[in-house]
């Protein structure tokens, strides 16, 4: 998955999608497990939008500093 802001906004759309074709079913759980996941890509789209570093795992701290230095190019 890709950590660009149109990525992140492009699958969160798919995902409400997906859960809106199953919100008129009598059971609501799978509707609820794509709109939370909508919005978690939705708040990370958000995110890259301001700076792509700020959903990069922590962990791989060469990815941050490639991400910082292709965003300042």
């Amino acid at each position: 998955m890709g950590i660009e802001y149109l990525d992140l906004y492009n699958k969160s759309k798919l995902f409400i999608d997906k859960g809106i074709s199953k919100r008129n079913e009598t059971d609501m759980s799978e509707f609820l497990l794509w709109a939370s996941l909508s919005l978690e890509l939705l708040g990370k789209a958000t995110l890259a939008f301001i700076h792509p570093s700020m959903v990069v795992d922590p962990n791989e701290s060469q990815r941050i500093i490639s991400r910082m230095w292709l965003q300042e190019a």
